[in-house]
């Protein structure tokens, strides 16, 4: 007979199956992520201070050891400005989202309104307004990558013995 005396002591419960993720939802955590960002890239810039975020790299020591290092992260701004004045585009990856049938940026005002403009977005993606146009860019991804090469015309293949 086996005793169960350390069992006895512990909470058992049955185990809750772990949620997962949709693409839709997938997607979207990852823009509402990189908005936060801008976000603090925006606040950043109007208090003048500087904004560095990091990231954590594994590097190989002199000795030969491998060691985890946090080291400065590069990240784009999504706005800029201008004479005309102050513009924002929304990106998944290095790809611009279209807002509207072959509209890709937000004119703002000024400056000071650019983390509103970030804050109504992370709401408009939380909402679901952009997932047309999250799914149109991601769906593209790297299936051209992936395809076969042309196949070369028989007159080069001649031309090449």
């Amino acid at each position: 007979m086996v005793n169960h005396a350390y069992l006895a002591k512990m909470k058992l419960v049955k185990q809750q199956q772990r949620q997962m993720h949709t693409k839709q939802e997938h997607r979207r955590l990852k823009v509402i992520t990189k908005l936060e960002e801008q976000l603090a890239m925006v606040n950043a810039l109007l208090r003048n201070e500087r904004y560095v975020p990091t990231k954590t790299k594994w590097v190989t020591n002199a000795q030969g050891v491998r060691e985890s290092v946090v080291v400065p992260k590069r990240v784009r701004s999504w706005f800029w400005m201008n004479a005309a004045g102050c513009f924002f585009n929304v990106m998944y990856g290095s790809r611009m989202l279209p807002l509207k049938e072959g509209l890709t940026a937000i004119s703002v005002a000024k400056r000071d309104d650019i983390p509103e403009v970030i804050q109504n977005l992370i709401e408009a993606v939380k909402a679901g307004e952009l997932d047309e146009a999250i799914e149109s860019v991601a769906e593209r991804g790297t299936s051209h990558f992936r395809s076969n090469p042309p196949a070369l015309p028989k007159a080069q293949i001649k031309a090449a013995k």
